[in-house]
């Protein structure tokens, strides 16, 4: 895969639509080739090098990276093999490396590992809403259902339902914290261009935060997957608020974001779970922990 420095997006991965790279692990990864320090030869032995990781790709287990500048000029490249602890004081790892096209192998001091999952090298930043500010989440599904959860104050610990249900109360105290303050903590899985997936069963939330911000979230489960997709617009006058508004909308516009199952499935989260009979007995055990079934 490539990563690429383009002057209209700054640094993005191209198997990925050119999705945003992350900065810090495009100058972690250089930060580490510019500092290897070889420790000692290796083996030159070409039927030895798979031992330690460094036949060549695609077909050998070795990771090659190349590094080029705008012109299209190679500035180095290396194969890189399996790690070994060297006991170093200061924390580096020992690599074993090699040049393309030379069986000559050694062990290199590098200060981290190389990364060649390209789903290491995105941007993982979706919204960054911290759960303390949220206000409210209004939460509309597309059988029509719709309800909103809210706290008092940013003291309060949970979110309560704003018109609960007549005979209804929620299962414990924090039955609703979980889709109230789902759009806090977000990270993804995986993402492809927005037009790839049909969010027209999606659930939609709108999160509002005390000091004005408003998130919304679209989510739909495809199989065993959840997909959404998000915008974000200023609710009042402070122009700190709408920068915010438009760095979200601008990082998220036209993106579709694979969720973890925990967290989609916290999007999806129905009024009827979260309640029981006024007065009722908690679906879980007491201790909010697992029931036990004992069989004789």
């Amino acid at each position: 895969f490539d990563v690429v420095f383009k002057p209209t997006k700054g640094w993005v991965v191209t198997t990925k639509d050119d999705y945003p790279a992350s900065f810090e692990e495009v100058n972690r990864t250089l930060v580490i080739l510019a500092t290897l320090q070889t420790i000692e030869q290796k083996t030159a032995r070409a039927d030895w090098l798979h031992y330690v990781g460094l036949d060549s790709p695609p077909k050998g287990d070795g990771t090659q990276i190349t590094v080029s500048n705008d012109r299209g000029r190679m500035l180095t490249a290396i194969i890189i093999g399996k790690s070994e602890d060297i006991a170093d004081a200061g924390g580096a790892i020992g690599l074993f490396v090699r040049r393309p096209g030379e069986t000559q192998s050694w062990l290199a001091r590098a200060q981290g590992e190389l990364r060649n999952d390209p789903f290491e090298w995105l941007d993982k930043t979706i919204v960054d809403i911290d759960r303390s500010s949220i206000l409210k989440t209004i939460v509309d599904f597309p059988s029509g259902q719709s309800f909103e959860l809210a706290r008092g104050t940013q003291r309060d610990t949970d979110f309560h339902v704003v018109v609960m249900p007549p005979g209804r109360e929620l299962a414990s105290p924090s039955a609703a914290d979980g889709i109230g303050g789902a759009i806090s903590d977000l990270t993804f899985d995986d993402v492809k261009p927005a037009r790839d997936v049909d969010f027209t069963d999606a659930v939609r939330t709108v999160t509002r935060t005390f000091d004005g911000l408003s998130v919304t979230a679209e989510v739909v489960k495809i199989g065993n997957e959840y997909w959404a997709q998000f915008g974000a617009m200023s609710m009042g006058a402070d122009p700190a608020i709408g920068r915010q508004a438009r760095a979200i909308s601008a990082r998220v516009s036209g993106w579709a974001y694979k969720l973890p199952d925990y967290k989609g499935a916290a999007f999806m989260t129905t009024l009827e779970r979260m309640l029981k009979p006024k007065g009722g007995k908690p679906a879980t055990a007491p201790d909010g922990g697992h029931g036990v079934a004992h069989v004789a």
